[in-house]
């Protein structure tokens, strides 16, 4: 605020001009109380110009790097099955622990992105400016000041991810066997001898939700 001040006032001779159209019988110094009063309230407005004109002003493909990431989750994970089953074949990742980490990580990457932008934007970039001027570099500006106030964003965006691949069917079912399978194709093959262990299904149906549950309930605290 004070160096617009300054500004401000290093420009006040042009108040004479203000003084010889508005109102001649101004004196010198109300007349540059109102030049000053004038370029404030022109600088407050320019602030608030609408989304469209900054839209229009900015420079085109400037969102392109988000929506790239956002279209990866466009597509039905059915759809891509078959492609990365045989890139996963001719890799050896298939039925691997991580091959799925890699798989549930790229697809969960567009959705991180775009949850924990949200709650960054509602972060004031005041609090980054001041710990700039304090003499932080920016990457520990962004460790000590950014990343502690959005942790509670973290911590949401993390249950999601959890939950997304904990719950997984189709890439589970796909691209693994036995080694690596996971939980949900795992209960529907419990099949014995000609009946459907329903016994065994619902123990392991019950199991398989304790997880989310204690995932959950540790990020509330």
């Amino acid at each position: 605020m004070a160096a617009n001040l300054l500004l401000v006032m290093a420009r006040a001779p042009r108040a004479g001009a203000v003084k010889r159209r508005l109102c001649p019988d101004l004196t010198d110094e109300q007349a540059r109380a109102v030049y000053v009063a004038l370029l404030l309230d022109t600088r407050e407005n320019l602030r608030e110009i609408d989304e469209t004109t900054v839209r229009f002003i900015c420079p085109p493909g400037e969102g392109d790097l988000l929506f790239f990431i956002l279209s990866t989750r466009m597509l039905p994970p059915v759809v891509v099955t078959i492609p990365i089953f045989l890139m996963y074949r001719e890799l050896g990742w298939y039925d691997t622990h991580g091959g799925l980490i890699a798989l549930y990580t790229a697809f969960n990457l567009s959705f991180s992105v775009w949850l924990l932008k949200g709650f960054i934007d509602e972060i004031p970039k005041e609090y980054e400016e001041a710990a700039l001027v304090d003499g932080y570099t920016r990457l520990q500006a962004f460790i000590r000041i950014v990343i502690p106030e959005a942790v509670t964003g973290i911590a949401a965006t993390t249950v999601f991810c959890f939950i997304f691949a904990w719950n997984e069917y189709a890439f589970a079912l796909m691209l693994t066997a036995d080694k690596a399978r996971t939980a949900p194709p795992h209960i529907p093959s419990m099949i014995g001898s000609g009946l459907v262990e329903w016994a065994a299904i619902a123990a392991g149906s019950l199991f398989f939700l304790i997880p989310g549950r204690m995932r959950t309930h540790s990020r509330r605290r």
